[in-house]
């Protein structure tokens, strides 16, 4: 039988990137020898895994990802259209064609549960902007009023700007 003699190891000046590596290495060699360690080491073992995970996502979460940015600006496109719908629609509100004046209150009454979409959490305003733009291509009046201002070019753009988003947070959230 081989001799194995533990030495002490200074863990104080150890990353948390690398403490978390090492506890999950050392978790994975144990697991390969599971059943010859005994019964105290396994219980031991069983502590420590939900415990290395959850210090394990922690640590990631503390980390920025490479998509912050990318999403960030992706957010901020996302943004910017749903101001300007917002803006051209506001203009046309006060127009004295009125046509467009009657087309700019369709709009705004659609878009009233969605004022504040760009203050809710990014996944909240995924959600929001997937079920509106769900709802203006189902409701044609709200398409024709659109039309009419010269801004369903910009629901669309919106739509695969948001689908974009989504792409980017789910990759992100898969890290």
């Amino acid at each position: 039988m081989e001799k194995v003699i533990f030495t002490p190891l200074d863990l104080s000046k150890l990353s948390n990137e690398d403490a978390a590596a090492l506890i999950s290495k050392t978790i994975d060699n144990a697991n390969s020898v599971t059943a010859s360690i005994g019964v105290v080491p396994n219980a031991i073992l069983a502590i420590m895994q939900p415990k290395n995970e959850a210090f394990a996502a922690q640590v990631n979460r503390l980390r920025k990802s490479v998509l912050t940015s990318p999403i960030n600006n992706q957010r901020s496109k996302c943004d910017d259209i749903f101001a300007e719908i917002k803006r051209t629609t506001t203009f046309h509100s006060k127009s004295r064609d009125t046509h467009k004046k009657d087309a700019a209150e369709v709009i705004s009454y659609f878009l009233a549960p969605y004022k504040d979409l760009t203050k809710k959490s990014l996944a909240t305003q995924q959600e929001s902007t997937d079920e509106m733009i769900e709802k203006f291509s189902n409701n044609a009046a709200v398409v024709d009023a659109a039309t009419l201002l010269d801004i369903k070019d910009l629901f669309d753009q919106l739509k695969a700007d948001n689908i974009e988003l989504k792409q980017l947070f789910d990759q992100r959230n898969l890290e």
